[in-house]
């Protein structure tokens, strides 16, 4: 619980389909072709990974240290360094006591009241003892969920939440989506924790009427509308951002993935400090990484640190190994082209975020030793991954496809925490060929194939055993799906911090299941030992919907699943007036609906 709004440029996704097959980069990758999110080398991905999260064709996004990647966003608290026990309750929220509980505090009781509700909004309120703001907040949001009673969301609330949006110039029409990207993808505006309080901020990186990032004598700088109760702020708070004479529009948006010319960045936590931080993979001269000197054995990537008030204009090096046969280098989060196969997530306990090398560039094939199927892991820290020389051989098994495991990715498996322990398990969604779950004859069940993360420390290791992860029925092949009738995701829906399969539309009709004549969704919560989704499903009941179909889908057009509200539960929030296809409006001005998850 006591999860953290994105430190990543928002990113939304559904699933990319669930074809047979590695996928292969898709150049046109886009919200007309991907239901999931595209990555840097253009290919569409499912959106449900902790390094590429993402939904209706933005660019993926890299969850940070303690995030996980929930309804196609990163949520959770992010790991810190401040903060402390915290309690529960509105007392255990005062024990904590500093300045960062009390931003927290203030964040949960967003909407629902869950500042002082007890648990983990308790704790929020709190915060530890000379924690920093954005570090009290994350620790007493921890506190409170171990010391108080957990807020668990059984329902989202009827009532519906008035959230405005500032009328922005330039923008023709409004805020009408939780992001919006303009040419080449850069973001005109997205929703994310870029001041590290818990709740959603609008960020503007660029100028709607030039395309280029905003500037004045004093130097380029984001536009911010902090969130707060009931909304965003209607006038915007600066954000600077470095300069960088190689990039022609400046940092424009929240992140970047272009090939000609090569503009690769994103904004994410990388030293596991709390706060977001402007990391800039690959040199706009080169394509390259950011820093490679010839003779030297490992390269680096360019890093502005987050700080309250925008980022450091002085870069901090970040080390990236050099590897033998790898063209180009590591010049990016995520990379699936042939020869270039790699992912940033997190596999160790510490939770800072890996670089895993899935695929030997010689061969384009799963790294093989004395016959053993392998992964490269170089282990993430404050100043870098590890250097060529200290990556080592995590043992993998066998795929039932002749390249193996060869990505962290494809149509029928994925390298994600599905156990919500923080850490990235190797799940197979698919029987090899078939394109459908294994079955269990015996048993007559059909079951995903899960090696649970057994890492220890910063000692990387997949279990050796697979389990038997038994899922509903043959319909669910993947961790997401959006097909005509039928379509589920696994995420945390009811903030407890463990992923459950959440199925939102009946079959037969399309449209959210009835409940003594209701909507609401259905989900399977996992099993008390994390093997297995139940059998039997629980309902979450939801609002009646825009539309005669309803809220059918966990994020449609008009509407997505994000804790906005900073209470640690996923709030449905729609954005857009199916009338008008904006914002909606009143004589106050423009404004989102939400619908606040519940206990």
């Amino acid at each position: 619980m006591g999860r953290r709004l994105p430190v990543l440029g928002l990113v939304l996704a559904l699933g990319c389909g669930t074809s047979g097959g590695p996928p292969s980069p898709a150049p046109a990758c886009s919200a007309s072709t991907c239901a999931g999110c595209c990555d840097e080398s253009g290919a569409c991905r499912d959106g449900t990974e902790l390094s590429a999260c993402g939904r209706l064709g933005l660019t993926c996004a890299t969850c940070a240290s303690g995030q996980r990647c929930t309804a196609g966003l990163c949520q959770g608290t992010v790991v810190t360094g401040g903060g402390g026990a915290g309690g529960g309750g509105a007392a255990g929220g005062s024990a904590g006591g500093d300045a960062g509980g009390a931003a927290g505090g203030d964040a949960g009781g967003l909407a629902t009241g869950g500042g002082s509700a007890g648990g983990t909004a308790g704790g929020s309120a709190g915060g530890g003892a000379g924690g920093s703001a954005a570090g009290g907040a994350a620790g007493g949001m921890a506190g409170g969920a171990a010391g108080g009673s957990a807020r668990v969301a059984t329902r989202f609330a009827a009532t519906v939440v008035r959230w405005s949006v500032p009328t922005v110039a330039g923008i023709n029409g409004s805020i009408n989506a939780l992001a919006s990207a303009g040419p080449n993808q850069s973001l005109v505006w997205t929703t994310l924790d870029v001041s590290g309080d818990g709740v959603a901020d609008l960020v503007l990186p660029e100028s709607p009427l030039t395309g280029n990032v905003w500037s004045t004598n004093s130097g380029p700088f984001w536009n911010v509308h902090l969130g707060g109760r009931g909304g965003f702020a209607a006038t915007p708070t600066t954000w600077p951002v470095p300069t960088n004479a190689a990039i022609p529009n400046g940092y424009n948006a929240t992140s970047a993935s272009q090939t000609i010319p090569p503009l690769q960045w994103l904004t994410t936590d990388v030293n596991a400090d709390g706060a977001p931080d402007l990391v800039h993979t690959a040199n706009p001269n080169s394509g390259g990484p950011y820093v490679s000197l010839v003779g030297m054995a490992n390269d680096g990537w360019l890093v502005r640190l987050g700080t309250t008030a925008g980022f450091a204009t002085t870069a901090t090096p970040f080390t990236v190994p050099r590897l033998n046969g790898l063209m180009g280098g590591v010049d990016r989060f995520s990379s699936d082209a042939t020869g270039r196969r790699w992912t940033v997530t997190t596999l160790t306990a510490d939770r800072v975020p890996d670089l895993v090398v899935t695929a030997d560039p010689a061969t384009d094939l799963v790294w093989m030793q004395a016959g053993q199927a392998q992964w490269l892991v170089c282990a993430g820290g404050s100043a870098g991954f590890s250097g060529a020389a200290a990556c080592v051989r995590v043992q993998v098994p066998a795929s039932g496809t002749a390249s193996g495991f060869r990505s962290a990715f494809a149509a029928g498996w994925a390298l994600t925490d599905l156990t919500g322990d923080g850490r990235a398990d190797l799940v197979q969604t698919q029987s090899p060929g078939l394109g459908t779950p294994f079955q269990n004859l015996t048993l007559n069940r059909s079951y995903w194939r899960v090696w649970p993360n057994t890492s220890s420390g910063n000692n990387v290791s997949l279990s050796g055993t697979s389990v038997e992860w038994y899922v509903p029925n043959a319909a669910f092949n993947a961790l997401s799906g959006a097909t005509v009738n039928t379509s589920w995701q696994v995420f945390d829906l009811t903030g407890d911090d463990v992923p459950e399969l959440v199925q939102p539309a009946d079959p037969a009709t399309n449209r959210p299941w009835l409940v003594n004549g209701n909507p609401a969704w259905r989900y399977y919560p996992q099993t008390s030992t994390r093997t297995a989704f139940q059998a039997t499903p629980l309902s979450f009941p939801v609002p009646t919907g825009p539309t005669v179909d309803g809220f059918r889908t966990s994020a449609g057009p008009q509407w997505a699943t994000i804790d906005l509200t900073g209470d640690g539960l996923v709030d449905l929030v729609q954005f857009r007036d199916v009338a008008t296809g904006q914002a909606f409006t009143d004589p106050a001005g423009s404004f989102w609906r939400v619908y606040p998850g519940q206990p």
